[in-house]
């Protein structure tokens, strides 16, 4: 087994790093990461403001003169949107630097940004992969060239590509998130696969391996190796890491899950019929979002950005918008119910009116939701272990606080209410629960296997 960090070069939220500085922290990085014995150094590609490397070559070439035994390679080079040529080229450069030890990890990413950047359309986001990484093969395996497969390259007729690598053969390693066909494909072709888990259980992944193994054999290349590369955090002190648990906690602290049922409640249905219509609702409105998520799974993009495929950039410009109309409408949803539940606790103890309560509720909820976004992240993360504690207490005291208006005798309480009523419930849960999220199904399903 051999153990190694990638890195997407992500720069901090805060913007306390400048881009210069942390590109020499990464060359620091992956010296320090051959002197304690590492076995592999890989970086990814992205062409956005929140990662600082778009040229992994580049970096992958001065970290080369500053190590003597640890694998360089990328976590992914986008494939895609890259000229074969140059990526073969540019690695077999960086293994004559390193005495031969650069590695190629061959993937579509799980962002789209090069495809535009780069002059590329979508929806050849599959053939483009699959011609580009036949072409990268045959530089591989042939010092000149002859390749006419293809529709987004123009042919190579007999012309030698050079350098040539130390290694007699440039390791080529099929990165993917989880797609079956993307195994079948490195197991056919003989090549390594790694597997990037961006979230979900491990073990679900084992199967994926398992097909590899399966496929490789078949196809007489034996049992090949496979990578793992998942998500770890590593902080100063184990303390650091601890106080972690404080903004997660508080991310998922809601009084919107209790508020339902007495929206249910509300369309004049009894207790079961409302249990069912939320039943009914969410399943309904969750198998559309199932639907929107496979998407994701396929492509490794947000919902919004597939909808480009569908609608084009521009045409996509009203269903983005009404996707941001619906997200402040959520945010809407929240504070008032957040100001609710507020009004409702000082009320009950602070011995206010009802207006003065609710006054002060909203008051309590609009500041901390503004001060949010004016503070910014490094205050917030300072002070989320109260903020958390307190969101906390408040759930639990509100809670209590209603404990005596719940009439337990309805539970019992055969009446039901009218067809309509129960169908507008279905609606509301449909519309609550599960619809709120089609939009951005496919930004969680990208990186579960």
């Amino acid at each position: 087994m051999q153990l190694g960090i990638f890195t997407f070069g992500d720069m901090p939220l805060d913007g306390s790093v400048s881009e210069h500085q942390r590109l020499k922290d990464l060359i620091e990085e992956v010296e320090l990461a051959d002197q304690v014995g590492l076995d592999v150094y890989a970086i990814g590609e992205h062409h956005r403001p929140d990662f600082v490397i778009s040229s992994p070559s580049t970096l992958l070439a001065a970290a080369a003169m500053r190590t003597k035994n640890i694998k360089l390679s990328t976590a992914v080079t986008v494939l895609s949107s890259e000229d074969p040529v140059r990526v073969f080229q540019q690695f077999a450069t960086i293994d004559l630097i390193s005495d031969g030890r650069a590695e190629i990890m061959a993937g579509r990413g799980s962002f789209i940004e090069s495809f535009p950047l780069f002059g590329y359309e979508l929806e050849d986001y599959e053939e483009l992969f699959i011609e580009k990484l036949d072409l990268l093969l045959n530089i591989r395996d042939n010092e000149k060239v002859n390749w006419n497969k293809g529709r987004h390259r123009a042919p190579i007729n007999g012309l030698g590509i050079y350098p040539r690598p130390l290694q007699e053969k440039l390791p080529i390693w099929i990165a993917i998130g989880g797609t079956p066909q993307s195994v079948v494909r490195a197991g056919t072709l003989g090549l390594p696969l790694a597997i990037a888990i961006l979230g979900g259980d491990p073990i679900r992944f084992s199967p994926l391996v398992d097909l590899h193994r399966k496929v490789s054999v078949e196809n007489g290349h034996g049992i090949l190796p496979v990578g793992i590369n998942i998500h770890g955090f590593v902080a100063d002190t184990s303390q650091k890491a601890r106080d972690l648990f404080w903004p997660w906690c508080g991310a998922n602290v809601s009084v919107l899950a209790i508020s339902y049922g007495a929206f249910f409640l509300g369309f004049g249905i009894n207790f079961w019929q409302a249990s069912l219509a939320a039943v009914i609702g969410t399943v309904l409105s969750f198998l559309l979002v199932g639907v929107s998520s496979l998407a994701g799974k396929k492509h490794g993009v947000p919902t919004m950005i597939l909808s480009r495929a569908t609608f084009g950039v521009k045409g996509n410009l009203l269903p983005g918008f009404l996707s941001y109309f619906v997200f402040v409408g959520w945010e809407t949803v929240l504070v008032s119910l957040a100001t609710l539940a507020t009004g409702t606790i000082f009320e009950r103890i602070g011995s206010l009116d009802r207006n003065a309560a609710m006054s002060l509720g909203f008051l309590v909820s609009v500041t901390l939701t503004i001060a949010g976004g004016v503070l910014g992240y490094k205050v917030i993360m300072q002070m989320q272990k109260w903020i958390s504690l307190i969101t906390l207490i408040a759930t639990a005291l509100y809670m209590a606080l209603t404990l005596n208006d719940i009439n337990w005798r309805l539970l019992s309480d055969g009446r039901g209410g009218s067809l309509a009523g129960f169908i507008g419930a279905i609606i509301f849960g449909m519309t609550g629960i599960g619809l709120g999220w089609v939009n951005s199904a496919a930004d969680y399903s990208r990186y579960l296997p």
